[in-house]
């Protein structure tokens, strides 16, 4: 049912595996997911379709890529698949907001959420620490809204 939790306590070690596990089974693509995406590709109407979406894409990540590297201390390199981009913002560690100060990826995006309402993936889920994922799986107007706000964020650092 919606809004129920679900904790769990034990051995750190059988703890950590169960999320693990956890995380992987709810993330992965159902079957019906699957057997929609294979008649999707066969289908003409499906492929053309497919084109489409490829293409819209490939200019939501083009545009995203441009935006973050036009904003000074992110640097984003254009990935080559996907629907995320890395954007490197270790050189905003040390940086200050108020009495809020940037120690890591963490930080970068707890702050960016608070005073924001930007929400992006610290790169410490990924064992890069200093990197943040940022999703453009969603409109232009809605990239260029979140954009402008990590802009204005960062502009005001000291």
């Amino acid at each position: 049912a919606a809004g129920r939790f679900v904790y769990t306590g034990g051995l750190s070690e059988v703890t950590r595996d169960r999320s693990s596990l956890q995380s992987r089974a709810a993330s992965g693509s159902n079957s019906i997911a699957q057997y929609a995406a294979e008649e999707a590709r066969r289908s003409p109407r499906g492929r053309e379709a497919i084109g489409r979406m490829h293409g819209a894409y490939a200019e939501r990540r083009r545009h995203i890529v441009q935006r973050l590297n036009a904003i000074d201390g992110l640097t984003c390199v254009m990935p080559k698949g996907a629907f995320y981009v890395m954007v490197d913002m270790s050189a905003l560690i040390g940086k200050h907001l108020g009495d809020r100060q940037i120690g890591g990826s963490m930080d970068f995006a707890d702050m960016l959420l608070g005073n924001a309402n930007v929400a992006l993936t610290p790169g410490t889920a990924f064992c890069a620490e200093g990197y943040c994922r940022i999703s453009y799986a969603t409109s232009m107007e809605q990239i260029d809204k979140g954009v402008d706000r990590i802009e204005h964020f960062v502009n005001n650092l000291v």
